[in-house]
């Protein structure tokens, strides 16, 4: 079952096809709605979107963020998607210092990388819900 609404398919085949009409399939050698549609159908929401689309592969917040952000950039990113995506960007984030509660108020103990304090990591993730208009429970931090 896919975790995208009808509607929210309806709004990514609409506006595959308004970029169609100004690239055409001959630059993408397909229409732009067949070419994301495998990356679309590749998110969960408890996995996000994997490294690999088509193939077993681990997902990692970052894959996510980039693809959140490419989205968003071609506008094909409905309120919906949007929403599912920063919710799953915001399930993968650490409290990494220990006794620090998920809800405290320390960004400099918080990032997106449970093995090590990635700056690049979160830097993307925060770039890509900032970017995309973020406006959740977590926006204060």
């Amino acid at each position: 079952m896919s975790p995208w609404s009808d509607s929210s398919r309806a709004f990514v085949r609409e506006r595959a096809q308004v970029w169609d009409l100004h690239y055409s399939e001959l630059f993408w050698g397909t229409s732009l709605h067949d070419l994301v549609k495998p990356l679309l159908d590749s998110f969960n929401p408890d996995f996000g979107i994997p490294k690999q689309i088509g193939t077993p592969s681990e997902s990692l917040p970052e894959t996510t963020a980039t693809v959140l952000l490419a989205l968003h950039r071609i506008g094909l990113l409905d309120t919906a998607m949007r929403e599912r995506i920063h919710d799953y960007l915001w399930s993968t984030h650490h409290a990494v210092a220990a006794g620090i509660a998920e809800d405290a108020d320390v960004p400099e103990t918080e990032c997106w990388s449970s093995t090590a304090r990635h700056v690049w990591v979160t830097a993307l993730c925060l770039w890509a819900l900032i970017a995309t208009g973020y406006q959740g429970v977590h926006e204060r931090r």
